[in-house]
């Protein structure tokens, strides 16, 4: 006990320090959104990737099977309705304007443009289902057309996922030429990436995702669909979670400042609960309107927790996102392996009140106490802490502008920490 609470004062001392730095940030999709950009909290741009490399992205968990359609090139994918795959040789694209076509989810990663179906289920994964005796996912009879963003065609027959995730297809030209049988492994990136890349126009891997515990956000252009007033589908900017392990809470019409922490229920696994409803364009021609009060916390990678939110858009002519991110934790683990981060914000606070911000590895009662740097008392409270990562409102309605010191005490443990009020 007395090394975890060493650890735990050292890391409280540590806070004072590294909160309340309101970090203002800039990244780039570049010029027409050429870009994909993966990015992380604590590090900024991670790796800058050219969406005009990939057209297929094969999900590399042995566990799914989801294939994702790199719409942002102006990929279009159809399903040949009423035909088999033994009409490969003769498939003729008459009336594929009116062919279902097939869209990535705008809502979660594991859903992509060949994931959709009536009977999705954890052994129907739309394009295919697993078999339960030989462990692969045998595809259905079908054949797909790839209408690609240079103009060319590609006729694509999905044919398995194996049980030692290897993704097997048949690909070629409408006029047969460059048919190849295609055998990718996703094993080979499955510790280190999430998804495998494949560009149909170039009959080779691509190399557009960095190691997935770097990055924390994707920004990229998506395929939505909007309601103008029918369901039309629609190229957005935006930003995606890694879904490695991010997760984002989102608090709309709340200050910067002041907002609290709404606890770790609120976090969700949507990829795009960030999205690109942060900004308003305002017709014909602009400009951008930031909706700089939808807040945004963000669950990092490592276990640390954000506050962001934007605060301008370039668009088209430079891809430019301006973002303003506070860490609000870090995420340690002590001597006993038992995760737990503690932080106050505001500081400086208004004098109206502070959150104690700290995550518990189990329910434990906290004493706080705050006083003047002379020892005079100015407010006590004991804390039911829960479980998990929570949020402590502590009034402070009557505080002078000036220094305090705020102490916290729990199983042992006993920190002090430094708070600034600035009316």
């Amino acid at each position: 006990m007395k090394k975890t609470a060493t650890a735990f004062c050292l890391f409280l001392l540590s806070m004072a320090a590294l909160h309340a730095q309101v970090v203002l940030d800039t990244t780039s999709m570049s010029s027409a959104y050429q870009n994909q950009m993966f990015y992380s909290l604590a590090n900024g741009d991670v790796k800058a990737s050219n969406k005009f490399n990939w057209d297929l992205a094969f999900t590399a968990s042995l566990e799914d099977a989801a294939i994702l359609a790199n719409h942002a090139t102006g990929l279009s994918v159809y399903q040949m309705p009423a035909a088999d795959t033994a009409n490969w040789s003769t498939l003729d694209t008459t009336g594929m304007s009116s062919w279902p076509m097939l869209i990535n989810s705008d809502t979660f990663w594991r859903i992509g443009a060949f994931n959709h179906g009536e009977n999705l289920s954890a052994f129907n994964f739309g394009w295919g289902i697993f078999n339960l005796v030989d462990y692969n996912v045998h595809a259905f009879n079908r054949l797909y057309v790839l209408a690609l963003g240079n103009g060319s065609f590609k006729k694509l027959w999905l044919k398995e996922k194996t049980f030692t995730n290897h993704y097997i297809f048949r690909i070629a030209n409408l006029d047969n030429s460059m048919d190849y049988t295609k055998n990718l492994d996703a094993s080979a990136v499955a510790s280190n990436r999430n998804f495998l890349y494949y560009s149909a126009s170039g009959d080779s891997l691509a190399d557009v995702e960095p190691a997935k515990g770097s990055w924390d956000i994707l920004f990229q252009q998506y395929m939505t669909i909007l309601q103008i007033p029918q369901p039309f589908p629609y190229l957005v900017a935006g930003a995606w979670s890694n879904p490695a392990g991010v997760s984002v809470a989102e608090v709309d019409h709340a200050d910067f400042n002041t907002v609290a922490y709404p606890g770790a229920g609120a976090l969700d696994t949507m990829a795009t609960e960030i999205g690109y409803d942060w900004k308003v364009f305002t017709p014909p021609t602009g400009p951008w309107v930031i909706l700089d009060s939808n807040i945004y916390f963000v669950k990092a990678m490592n276990g640390d927790i954000w506050k962001l939110h934007f605060t301008g858009f370039g668009a088209g002519p430079t891809g430019d996102v301006m973002l303003g991110k506070e860490r609000l934790t870090t995420s340690v683990s002590n001597l006993d392996e038992q995760p737990q981060s503690v932080a106050i914000y505001p500081n400086p606070a208004d004098g109206s009140s502070l959150h104690l911000l700290c995550s518990l590895s189990q329910n434990a009662e906290m004493k706080v106490v705050l006083s003047t740097l002379q020892g005079q008392v100015v407010l006590q409270q004991n804390i039911a802490g829960t479980w998990g990562l929570q949020s402590y409102a502590i009034p402070t309605p009557d505080l002078s502008t000036g220094v305090y010191l705020l102490n916290i005490k729990s199983n042992g443990t006993n920190a002090t920490l430094k708070v600034v009020v600035a009316r």
